[in-house]
């Protein structure tokens, strides 16, 4: 049984997710998948434990709250034993060039293209889903900001669900297929938008595509950093990070200028651009990686 602070450090770079704690494929990709659902449920409870302490007039003691939890973490990570010797003497390259070795591999610009696409496509919902039910389906502030809570459920659920899915279906198969099925989802959607009798259905199927395409982050980082040696880790870490928040960016970015051009209807068609393009992206990658070996560019 890992400590708890594992699965609250890890996300943030201080404990790297690799087979320092987990030995096998799968058992890495159910562990990066349990961390990302962890860090998404917290994400959920967020707004909530504001939102209750500003209904009692106390807004600010949530800050509280939050410093005794991140106290209470770092004692438990003080109290977590990881022997990191191993990757210690497995090189001792600077990490900066380990950096720049990996952008040598076809494979990690695969992989590095995809996390761009997958941040698009999370914090463009993210941060768009609430004015898309204002402005399109007249929904209150309050049923908007459910409907987020709902699309945050769905990613967390999606990551808890890859663990038992992937017991049957191949991790590429599980992908592809969510990523279709909310393709098509997201478009009936978009083009059913003005339907007003239809409007908190259509609100919950938009807030529910977060189901099919939660597990992608989580297990093609799993994937890449199996793939590499234990040494390249935090380099590769590093990399995951940068990207990713390109891709957030771009994500919330793109959206808020189409929606200022045209309608916020219509800019979230965007969002079928990273859904169309990923499982093409994914196959190719899962190709490139069963030839891949580190140190042959």
């Amino acid at each position: 049984m890992h400590s708890p602070c594992l699965y609250i450090f890890t996300y943030f770079g201080l404990l790297a997710p690799n087979y320092l704690i987990s030995h096998e494929h799968r058992e890495h990709a159910n562990l990066m998948n349990a961390i990302e659902g962890v860090y998404i449920i917290g994400g959920l409870f967020g707004p909530l434990l504001f939102s209750l302490m500003i209904q009692w007039y106390y807004w600010y003691n949530a800050y509280l709250i939050i410093a005794v939890i991140t106290v209470i973490a770092s004692v438990l990570l003080l109290k977590t034993y990881i022997n990191e010797s191993e990757v210690y003497q497995e090189s001792t390259q600077p990490k900066l060039s380990q950096t720049f070795a990996l952008l040598n591999y076809p494979l990690i610009w695969i992989f590095l293209i995809c996390n761009v696409l997958y941040g698009m496509l999370e914090l463009g919902f993210k941060s768009w889903l609430p004015t898309f039910n204002t402005q399109v389906f007249q929904l209150s502030e309050a049923q908007s900001v459910l409907f987020l809570s709902i699309f945050s459920g769905a990613m967390a659920l999606s990551r808890s669900l890859v663990g038992y899915l992937q017991k049957k279906f191949s991790l590429l198969s599980i992908q592809v297929i969510n990523l279709i099925v909310g393709f098509v989802l997201t478009l009936i959607v978009m083009i059913t938008a003005t339907q007003k009798e239809y409007v908190i259905l259509l609100a919950f199927i938009l807030a529910s595509i977060g189901l099919f395409f939660g597990s992608i982050y989580p297990t093609i980082c799993s994937s890449i950093l199996n793939l590499l040696p234990k040494y390249c880790h935090s380099a590769m870490s590093a990399l995951i990070i940068i990207f990713g928040q390109i891709g957030m960016t771009l994500g919330v970015s793109i959206i808020g200028v189409l929606s200022q051009s045209f309608s916020i209807n219509n800019a979230f068609y965007i969002t079928l651009f990273p859904m169309g393009v990923l499982p093409i992206l994914l196959i190719i990658y899962n190709k490139l990686s069963y030839h891949f070996n580190f140190g042959e560019s």
